[in-house]
């Protein structure tokens, strides 16, 4: 039996319909969720990769994904950082990791084990150790707790300042009279705690990620 050719008008045709319907097709659960290492190494070996190099490259993939720096009204408040372990983290290891973050962040902090999962805490900086079906997933994350109480206390005072002076010309009251100059002070007082607030932020989130990142690369 002599197989169908197509004419070039034909395969343009098909073409515009299997995209259409690729378009049209609702996603996968793969598409929509993403796939396990597993997944990915059954797919490799139907390539003909075999599934320790799909591993080492998932590896790498991972040491190179950055830190997510996390903003609020556009300042970065948090740092968050994941990292996927192709196996369970022994309690030597995470003995060691916990000696490695007392040090880096010359903090003792707290360590609680609850089955197998584990988490070392120090005020906002938390790192969480929790079981996955191939090995553990770690979690880096924290937040600048006085940068966000200086700016909360120094907004609190400018919007407190705003509003009496809202409150006094609604009145008729002059600003130029006795409380003026408080209400200038007040405002001034406010924009210096929330410039100190925020002023540190950039650098702090650098640093911050940047050790994250190192300690991620140790583990992997």
């Amino acid at each position: 039996m002599t197989e169908r050719r197509y004419s070039e008008e034909d395969a343009a045709e098909i073409f515009r319909r299997a995209a259409e319907l690729e378009q049209s097709a609702p996603q996968s659960l793969a598409a929509r969720e993403g796939m396990s290492l597993a997944q990915l190494q059954a797919f490799g070996q139907e390539a003909g990769l075999a599934p320790e190099l799909v591993a080492a490259a998932a590896r790498s993939l991972a040491q190179d994904r950055a830190p997510e720096i996390r903003e609020t009204l556009g300042l970065p408040m948090g740092v968050r950082h994941v990292v996927e372990l192709d196996r369970p983290m022994s309690d030597e290891r995470w003995e060691t990791l916990v000696g490695e973050l007392r040090e880096r962040f010359d903090a003792r902090g707290q360590v609680r084990v609850d089955g197998r999962l584990r988490q070392w805490t120090n005020g906002n900086l938390s790192v969480m150790v929790e079981p996955t079906a191939t090995g553990s997933r770690v979690r880096f994350s924290t937040t600048n707790g006085r940068s966000r109480a200086l700016m909360t206390a120094g907004a609190a005072q400018l919007v407190l300042a705003g509003a009496t002076a809202v409150a006094l010309l609604s009145e008729g009251a002059p600003l130029a009279g006795a409380a003026g100059p408080g209400l200038s002070l007040l405002g001034l007082m406010g924009g210096a705690l929330f410039a100190f607030g925020a002023f540190p932020l950039g650098a702090w989130a650098r640093t911050r990620a940047q050790q994250f990142k190192e300690l991620a690369q140790r583990l992997l």
